[in-house]
């Protein structure tokens, strides 16, 4: 029992790296990411977008969007097409979230929406985020 203490006690010690890159959940459907890893707080935009922001200065550190089925259903409908790669299974995150106010009017010249497209721009502006075959299915 000593040993699998001290296990997980030097376990602790070496927290995994943080790696920043973009994430689907099928499941929740939406898109996550963090650009770096510090403490933050959920600054909820609309139905579609929370911005994460760093507690100690409120810079902007990652963001989840959400109903990203939704979303391209509604870009198909007016015919955008954000989908990247052979088979569609993937999407650049810029385009996702600048024609995301097409889908939500309000949005419309949001500072929330032009802070994280400002972000993107600066961390990286090419950024897709794979999707997998389940998204295609309509």
């Amino acid at each position: 029992m000593a040993d699998a203490l001290d296990t997980a006690a030097f376990l602790k010690q070496f927290p995994p790296c943080f790696e920043s890159k973009p994430f689907y959940s099928d499941e929740g459907d939406c898109v996550h990411w963090w650009f770096e890893n510090a403490d933050h707080y959920a600054d909820r935009v609309d139905c579609w977008l929370t911005l994460y922001r760093a507690i100690d200065g409120d810079r902007l550190v990652g963001f989840k969007l959400k109903n990203v089925k939704s979303l391209l259903s509604v870009f198909d409908a007016i015919g955008l097409d954000v989908r990247t790669g052979p088979k569609g299974w993937a999407i650049n995150i810029q385009a996702l979230i600048a024609y995301s106010p097409w889908a939500e009017p309000s949005a419309a010249g949001s500072p929330s929406y032009r802070d994280l497209l400002k972000r993107l721009s600066d961390v990286a502006p090419q950024q897709t985020v794979e999707l997998g075959e389940s998204i295609l299915a309509k």
